[in-house]
């Protein structure tokens, strides 16, 4: 099992699916920096927050260009085609909590305490 904690901004707004009977999924794409290369550039992957984490938080108080911080507790890759029809792969993290550390630039008072 990898335990760890990724901070960047949210590339989308969240996507919620039912995923058999009683769970349900919220996926977000997180942009960080990855400052480790000669060349810095930015890095995105996947979050999945499962069932309430997903629906109860992520889906009501997340949205694109928020800053948060993510506890996770599995990683996984994924395979995909990408926009030129060549095989790729993302890094796809499963969420245990998720921190909102600022909204998308502004001072709304109206944010709730997590």
């Amino acid at each position: 099992m990898i335990n760890g904690t990724l901070i960047g901004r949210v590339g989308n707004e969240p996507v919620t699916r039912q995923v058999g009977d009683n769970k349900s999924v919220t996926e977000i794409q997180i942009a960080y920096e990855n400052r480790r290369s000669a060349n810095p550039k930015t890095e995105w992957i996947k979050v999945e927050c499962w069932n309430g984490l997903g629906t109860n938080i992520v889906g009501k108080y997340v949205g694109k260009g928020d800053r948060i911080a993510v506890t996770y507790n599995d990683v996984r890759t994924e395979a995909y085609l990408n926009r030129d029809g060549e095989p790729a792969s993302k890094l796809v993290i499963r969420a245990v909590d998720v921190e909102l550390l600022s909204d998308r630039q502004s001072n709304d008072n109206n944010q709730p305490d997590f």
